[in-house]
């Protein structure tokens, strides 16, 4: 950009203060996204990134995405000691995660799918976390196998819920996408993908509703 020019005027004055004002916040992102080339005279961009009119371009959907990239690695970083969200980082498809957005769920089905997808429903090893129950006694209580009450039991083997699963999954096409049936991550991953979503949530609000009536009468 032409050195008489305001708004490089401004960058540069703004700049010169060595504060965290608006200059060192753009250098800071473009620096972060390794797309700053020449900070020492505090350009934006290199000469390179100019027009013909001396015009700095920076592409701001190149720079969200690289952000958004960048942060997402960060996340899923951190993510990986968080015991929390054990079923998450199993049953996350990033090619299909904004079902949650766009099905038309009542407010008790999203509500259910969501912390189901992140740990957080009412489930013996959930609530085992807060009265130090041992996770290995962290077992159903509504049907006789002693298996972890997770959510994957939950939602695919409990023997105490197998008429409700059959009423909505009886047939069992869903199977037929699945390369390897016996993974209960893929199975979850499948029946809370966007083709699938709405039936799994009724019969989650189903499921979860006999399972509250069995414990709690």
């Amino acid at each position: 950009m032409n050195h008489d020019r305001l708004p490089r005027i401004i960058y540069e004055w703004d700049a010169s203060l060595n504060t965290d004002a608006w200059a060192r916040s753009v250098e800071f992102i473009l620096q972060y996204c390794n797309m700053l080339e020449d900070v020492s005279n505090h350009e934006p961009m290199s000469e390179s990134a100019t027009d013909e009119r001396g015009l700095v371009h920076v592409d701001l959907d190149a720079v969200q995405s690289r952000l958004k990239r960048l942060d997402g690695e960060k996340w899923w970083l951190a993510a990986a000691d968080m015991q929390k969200l054990r079923t998450f980082k199993e049953i996350f498809d990033d090619q299909d995660y904004k079902g949650i957005v766009y099905t038309p769920l009542n407010r008790r089905q999203r509500s259910l799918v969501i912390k189901l997808k992140i740990g957080i429903l009412s489930l013996g090893l959930e609530k085992g976390r807060f009265t130090n129950v041992p996770l290995e006694y962290r077992l159903c209580l509504i049907c006789d196998d002693d298996l972890l009450d997770n959510e994957y039991h939950f939602l695919l083997y409990c023997e105490a819920l197998v008429e409700t699963r059959s009423k909505f999954f009886g047939d069992n096409t869903f199977l037929e996408d699945v390369e390897d049936p016996t993974d209960p991550a893929e199975l979850c991953k499948l029946l809370l993908n966007s083709h699938n979503l709405k039936k799994t949530a009724r019969f989650l609000e189903e499921m979860y509703r006999i399972r509250q009536s069995k414990l709690y009468g």
